[in-house]
Parts: structure tokens; C-alpha cells; sequence
């Protein structure tokens, strides 16, 4: 600290300043002055950002589309991604329709496993995983 310096220093030090009442110029309130922080509302999705169940849904369409074509390593690709983003068991289910497609019957019965667990006692969805859990069993029984 240079001489000058450090004699502002301590004459501001000294001159008994406080807060808001200093000759030396103007200060920054107290948070006593301040009152409470201004009340802001959460910050949204960045513009241009789409919401994941938005994306997971244009997956679902395009692993339905793809599965129509036969397409079924396609669609397994689609439906995952769909999982991944938002683990609905329609997806779980749609995944376990396509992994039958492509012959992965164990990954196709632990993807049908995760849709019945995740749906309803009762529900459709339950009932469609229970009889394709069913026929895949089926066919991997057929494979020995």
C-alpha cells in the first residue's frame, strides 16, 4: 500500500463512518434498508428446448412407425431412448414388443416385466404385458 492509501484508509476507518451516513460518499444499504429479495418466479425450459416427455413422445411415434416396417432394431433404438427420457410403461411395453421382433426374448421379457409392474393392477396396458410376457415365454420355449 502506498502512503496515501493507506492514510484514506485509516481516516475513513477512524472518522467513525456508518453505513448510509458516510461523508466519504454514497454506500450500499444494509439489507435492513434493503428489505426482503425480490420474489422471482422459477426459470422455465431454454427457448428452443424441448420438454423430455415432448421428445419421449416423437420416439414412441417414430419406434411405432419403424415397428410397422419391421424395422425392429430401429424401433428398440427409438423406444430406449424413449425409456430413458421418461420411463412410462407404454415405452417399457413398446420396447418389449420390438426386442420380440428382433428374437432378444430376454430382453424383451425384462422390458414386458417393467411395463406390467409399472402399470396399473387391472389396467389394458397391464393386461396386453401379461399375454405378451406370455408369448414370449412362449417362444424362447420353442428355441430348445
Amino acid at each position: 500500500m502506498t502512503g496515501a492509501v493507506a492514510l484514506l484508509m485509516a481516516a475513513a476507518l477512524g472518522s467513525g463512518c456508518t453505513p448510509g451516513t458516510c461523508p466519504c460518499g454514497p454506500s450500499a444499504p444494509t439489507s435492513a434498508e434493503q428489505g426482503p429479495a425480490p420474489r422471482t418466479e422459477p426459470p422455465g425450459p431454454e427457448p428452443g428446448l424441448e420438454p423430455q416427455a415432448k421428445i419421449a413422445a416423437r420416439l414412441d411415434r417414430d419406434g411405432e412407425a419403424m415397428l410397422a416396417d419391421k424395422q425392429f432394431a430401429g424401433a428398440s433404438a427409438a423406444f430406449r431412448d424413449a425409456v430413458a427420457r421418461v420411463p412410462e410403461p407404454l415405452y417399457f411395453y413398446d420396447l418389449a414388443r420390438s426386442l420380440d421382433g428382433e428374437g432378444k426374448y430376454t430382453e424383451a421379457y425384462t422390458a414386458c416385466d417393467a411395463a406390467r409392474n409399472a402399470s396399473a393392477p387391472g389396467s389394458p396396458l397391464r393386461a396386453q404385458a401379461d399375454a405378451l410376457a406370455a408369448q414370449i415365454l412362449h417362444e424362447a420355449s420353442q428355441l430348445e
